[in-house]
């Protein structure tokens, strides 16, 4: 192997599949001729961290964990900035006023979109998963079907594009519904319900649900020590600015938790909060969840195996205090 990224990969997948000896293969692993030195460390700095937490080499994957988080949060202050004024922005408009749910005027053979909404690193992938079992659903991934119908709505009325929902125009709200039905239409096919589990969208609940027909939320809460290390422990390909540092995260993490159950409270019959260590300890229960809010069947038979990382932070407790 000539590339972190796939040793990387390997990390995140059980032990029992995983037969390669990580930290060898991490020693053989050179850096392309294209490649900055400093973010080709820096990605060898997070793998070689994801691969002794692991072996259970807790103390030494936060040495290596805690400068790589610094050198990139100190090039991000300004953005994380501007990060939590928005957040601010967003838990304040959704506490001022109720929602207004847009009329479900789907034809019968019309997809429902689920958005599957949680922090990074809180079980949004497992749970996808899981939904992805039903009779009738296609996964969606962290898919950009809703900022290309935001840009596309820009463009189509001559405005500077943005690919911001809260700045779009209300009298625009209409043609933004309809290229996203389009959309959406060509990604989905036949399938009964189309999955997003984009995290930002978050920040578009009100608009969304204010504008599609024909929505559903599933969001995902995760012990918050639980989510905050392991996204310490990634190295993103962009955003997630709170990632690089722990109070940061941590703040995030309770922010994103308050918009959970803000909106959960305002949208019961849209919306259905699923805790990832109950999702662990009962799959079925969690599928059932899912399948109730969508109208569909759960299937006979076993349910997929879908890993277990809860308590994953309990060994660096005393490490992140000091941090």
């Amino acid at each position: 192997l000539c590339s972190v990224d796939p040793v990387f990969a390997l990390t995140s997948l059980p032990s029992s599949v995983v037969s390669l000896d990580l930290l060898d293969q991490l020693g053989r692993v050179v850096k392309d001729s294209s490649e900055n030195a400093a973010e080709f460390e820096s990605s060898l700095a997070f793998a070689r961290s994801a691969a002794m937490d692991k072996l259970a080499r807790h103390a030494e994957a936060w040495e290596l964990l805690v400068p790589a988080n610094r050198a990139i949060f100190s090039r991000m202050r300004e953005e994380l900035n501007e990060a939590v004024a928005s957040q601010r922005a967003s838990l304040k408009r959704i506490q001022a006023s109720p929602l207004r749910v847009a009329r479900d005027d789907r034809h019968e053979s019309q997809t429902l979109s689920l958005f599957i909404l949680g922090p990074s690193r809180s079980g949004k992938t497992t749970l996808e998963q899981l939904v992805a079992t039903l009779d009738g659903v296609k996964r969606g991934y962290e898919n950009p079907i809703v900022e290309n119908a935001i840009r596309r709505t820009y463009q189509n009325a001559a405005l500077l594009t943005s690919s911001h929902l809260e700045s779009l125009p209300d009298q625009l709200l209409p043609q933004f519904r309809d290229i996203y039905l389009e959309e959406l239409s060509q990604r989905a096919g036949t399938a009964k319900a189309f999955t997003n589990t984009h995290p930002g969208r978050i920040y578009d609940v009100d608009r969304i649900v204010g504008t599609f027909p024909g929505v559903r939320f599933i969001f995902v809460k995760r012990d918050v020590e639980d989510t905050v290390l392991r996204m310490y422990m990634r190295r993103y390909d962009r955003g997630n600015v709170h990632a690089y540092d722990i109070a940061a995260a941590r703040d995030h993490v309770v922010w994103y938790h308050q918009m959970i159950d803000l909106l959960a409270t305002k949208l019961p019959s849209l919306a259905r909060v699923v805790q990832y260590e109950d999702m662990v300890a009962n799959p079925r229960g969690a599928l059932s969840v899912a399948a109730e809010l969508c109208g569909l069947s759960v299937p006979a038979g076993p349910v997929p195996s879908i890993g277990d990382d809860r308590g994953c932070a309990s060994p660096y407790r005393n490490l992140i205090g000091m941090n």
